[in-house]
Protein backbone atom coordinates (compact mmCIF):
# COMPACT_ATOMS: atom_id res chain seq x y z
CA UNK A 1 0.00 0.00 0.00
CA UNK A 2 1.54 3.14 -1.34
CA UNK A 3 1.49 5.86 1.91
CA UNK A 4 1.83 8.85 -1.02
CA UNK A 5 -0.72 12.19 -0.70
CA UNK A 6 -2.40 13.09 -3.67
CA UNK A 7 0.23 15.97 -4.05
CA UNK A 8 3.39 13.42 -3.45
CA UNK A 9 1.96 11.28 -5.93
CA UNK A 10 1.63 14.21 -8.09
CA UNK A 11 5.22 15.22 -7.27
CA UNK A 12 6.76 11.67 -7.55
CA UNK A 13 4.87 11.11 -10.99
CA UNK A 14 6.32 14.45 -12.51
CA UNK A 15 9.52 13.52 -11.09
CA UNK A 16 9.32 10.01 -13.28
CA UNK A 17 8.15 11.93 -16.10
CA UNK A 18 11.34 13.90 -16.28
CA UNK A 19 13.07 10.85 -16.20
CA UNK A 20 11.23 8.68 -18.07
CA UNK A 21 14.06 7.21 -20.25
CA UNK A 22 16.48 7.07 -16.93
CA UNK A 23 16.78 3.52 -15.97
CA UNK A 24 19.12 3.75 -13.13
CA UNK A 25 16.39 6.90 -11.78
CA UNK A 26 13.18 4.71 -12.10
CA UNK A 27 14.67 1.74 -10.89
CA UNK A 28 14.91 3.78 -7.80
CA UNK A 29 11.53 5.33 -7.05
CA UNK A 30 8.72 4.08 -4.99
CA UNK A 31 6.02 4.96 -7.90
CA UNK A 32 7.35 2.39 -9.85
CA UNK A 33 7.56 -0.01 -7.04
CA UNK A 34 3.95 1.10 -5.98
CA UNK A 35 2.38 0.69 -9.65
CA UNK A 36 4.16 -2.06 -10.65
CA UNK A 37 4.13 -4.99 -8.64
CA UNK A 38 3.88 -8.16 -10.25
CA UNK A 39 7.50 -7.06 -12.58
CA UNK A 40 10.49 -7.67 -11.39
CA UNK A 41 14.48 -5.87 -12.16
CA UNK A 42 14.37 -4.41 -16.05
CA UNK A 43 11.05 -5.66 -16.87
CA UNK A 44 9.37 -3.49 -14.09
CA UNK A 45 11.14 -0.40 -15.32
CA UNK A 46 9.72 -1.70 -18.62
CA UNK A 47 6.28 -2.27 -17.16
CA UNK A 48 6.21 1.23 -15.46
CA UNK A 49 7.33 3.37 -18.63
CA UNK A 50 4.76 1.50 -20.72
CA UNK A 51 2.32 2.18 -18.30
CA UNK A 52 2.64 5.83 -18.43
CA UNK A 53 2.94 6.14 -22.20
CA UNK A 54 -0.41 4.26 -22.27
CA UNK A 55 -1.90 6.54 -20.17
CA UNK A 56 -0.52 9.76 -22.11
CA UNK A 57 -1.44 8.22 -25.47
CA UNK A 58 -5.21 7.93 -23.68
CA UNK A 59 -5.46 11.46 -22.60
CA UNK A 60 -7.88 13.55 -25.28
CA UNK A 61 -8.60 16.74 -23.04
CA UNK A 62 -12.03 19.05 -23.98
CA UNK A 63 -10.99 21.44 -26.15
CA UNK A 64 -11.88 23.77 -22.65
CA UNK A 65 -8.71 22.06 -21.13
CA UNK A 66 -5.59 23.90 -21.55
CA UNK A 67 -2.76 21.61 -19.93
CA UNK A 68 -0.44 24.52 -20.35
CA UNK A 69 1.87 23.36 -17.37
CA UNK A 70 4.03 20.08 -16.83
CA UNK A 71 2.56 20.37 -13.35
CA UNK A 72 -0.85 19.84 -15.20
CA UNK A 73 0.27 17.38 -17.70
CA UNK A 74 1.69 15.91 -14.27
CA UNK A 75 -1.91 15.80 -12.94
CA UNK A 76 -3.98 14.55 -15.52
CA UNK A 77 -1.17 11.56 -16.10
CA UNK A 78 -1.65 10.45 -12.59
CA UNK A 79 -5.07 10.63 -12.42
CA UNK A 80 -5.30 8.20 -16.04
CA UNK A 81 -2.16 6.43 -14.19
CA UNK A 82 -4.18 5.49 -11.60
CA UNK A 83 -7.11 4.58 -12.68
CA UNK A 84 -5.27 1.98 -15.49
CA UNK A 85 -3.37 0.85 -12.60
CA UNK A 86 -5.90 0.54 -10.21
CA UNK A 87 -8.38 -1.34 -12.45
CA UNK A 88 -5.29 -3.84 -12.85
CA UNK A 89 -4.48 -3.86 -8.91
CA UNK A 90 -1.79 -2.06 -8.94
CA UNK A 91 -2.07 0.62 -6.86
CA UNK A 92 -3.89 1.63 -3.94
CA UNK A 93 -7.67 2.93 -3.75
CA UNK A 94 -6.21 5.90 -1.60
CA UNK A 95 -4.17 6.72 -4.27
CA UNK A 96 -6.69 6.72 -6.68
CA UNK A 97 -8.81 9.19 -5.55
Amino acid sequence: MSSLTEDGFTDALHECLQHLYDFAFLQQQALVDDLVRDAQGPMRVQAFRSLIIDAIEQLRPADDLALNTSRALSRAVGATVCQTAFLAGGVAASVAQ
